[in-house]
């Protein structure tokens, strides 16, 4: 018997609460979310082998919304994709009624799930000659932003599997990590870059230099530390779309199934974001402000542990006044520098407001698919899967 159908997930929301600026409506779709049901057509080794179709639609039109299988019908679904629907018509019904949300600041997700070989990738990602929903949603969207406003798309591509996360846009895969910004929002960050405070700050580099005595040996570390985001491909035109599809398929996990030997073993997330030059570098400058306050904060609380002995005060007590004075004068050029580097991040956070005020209302709007891994068993080693992912 054939396997069952993937459902196919269509979320739509409105633009993130981090984007405060002012926004006209974001035309909605019918259903906030959607749940459709494509059944794929039988493979020629299953026919030749009398495999029957898993499931039957009764009506034979675009207005089915159940299913029939044993031992009950299962309905609810916003509509079922008949086997000789083909990716255009799964797009045109699922995903192309919300690309107007995404032009207008929203955001629309899909989730692709099923069985190994039930065509998830093919429907996400395409085949051959026939395109997927994602190169068929961003030429759609590309082709509904407004030509005015230097507007783009930003495309990202990661797979996970298991706690193994890998960004795939480029000639490697680049092993990521999971972390939660200052929001609660769960982030996929790139390898991070780190260097010392006083490479970046070398007018502070004197100032943490104190060759006095220290009261612990144990400072706290002054490295500036910068996660990287995940690498981006800028979208401008069709044939840009085209690379971020193949990169992203060359660079998919694949496991031997007993259904499709190309079958993804990991889950895919795609995601398409409508931005502008300015706020690219508006984001990059307030990222890296606030990079730089944490290891000035900890060259600040160093000082605590600097200290001049009393004894010199009697044993030599120029020197002694002399100490003073330059330990107080680090103090306060490190002082100053942490109110700067605070003064810098709210300057860098009041620019990016300025700038995405001032951005076409289409900036922040954001496509998001994901090709969720088969949802039968993988039969390989935990070890094997992982070691092949890293």
């Amino acid at each position: 018997m054939a396997r069952p159908p993937q459902p196919l997930q269509v979320h739509n929301s409105m633009p993130s609460v981090a984007d405060t600026r002012s926004r006209p409506k974001v035309a909605r779709a019918a259903h906030s979310i959607a749940v459709f049901v494509r059944i794929r057509p039988l493979l020629a080794q299953e026919e030749k082998s009398g495999d029957a179709e898993g499931l039957r639609v009764s009506a034979k039109d675009a207005t089915a919304v159940h299913v029939d299988t044993l031992p009950r019908p299962i309905g609810g679904f916003t509509g079922i994709f008949q086997p000789t629907a083909d990716n255009e018509a799964v797009f045109r019904n699922s995903i192309s009624p919300r690309i107007e949300s995404v032009a207008n600041g929203g955001t629309t997700s899909l989730f692709c799930y099923g069985y190994t070989g039930s065509g998830k990738t093919h429907t996400v990602l395409g085949y051959n000659s026939e395109a997927g929903l994602f190169s068929l949603a961003a030429r759609s969207l590309l082709q509904s932003l407004p030509r005015e406003g230097g507007l783009f798309l930003a495309a990202t591509a990661c797979e996970i599997y298991g706690d193994v996360v890998n960004d795939l846009l480029g000639p490697e895969k680049v092993k990521c990590k999971l972390k939660c910004d200052a929001a609660g929002q769960l982030q996929v960050t790139g390898p991070s870059e780190m260097k010392e405070l006083a490479d970046v700050r070398p007018d502070l580099r004197d100032a943490m230099a104190w060759k006095g005595p220290m009261e612990t040996a144990q400072q706290h570390l002054t490295v500036v530390t910068r996660g990287s985001a995940l690498r981006e491909m800028e979208i401008r035109s069709p044939e840009d779309i085209d690379a971020v599809t193949r990169t992203s398929v060359q660079q998919r996990i694949v496991g031997t199934s007993t259904q499709h030997q190309k079958s993804s073993r990991s889950h895919a997330l795609l995601r398409l974001e409508v931005v502008t030059r300015p706020v690219k570098d508006a984001r990059s400058k307030l990222a890296a402000a606030a990079a730089a306050i944490a290891p000035i904060q900890n060259a600040v609380d160093n000082t605590d542990f600097w200290f001049v002995p009393e004894t010199m005060q009697e044993e030599d007590p120029d020197k002694f006044q002399r100490m003073t004075d330059d330990l107080a004068a680090r103090k306060v050029k490190l002082n100053e520098a942490l109110e700067q580097a605070h003064a810098s991040e709210l300057l860098a956070k009041e620019e990016l407001d300025q700038v995405l005020a001032a951005a076409n209302p289409a900036v922040g709007g954001s496509l998001v698919l994901v090709d969720l891994a088969g949802a039968d068993k993988d039969h390989r080693s935990e070890q094997d899967a992982k070691g092949k992912a890293e």
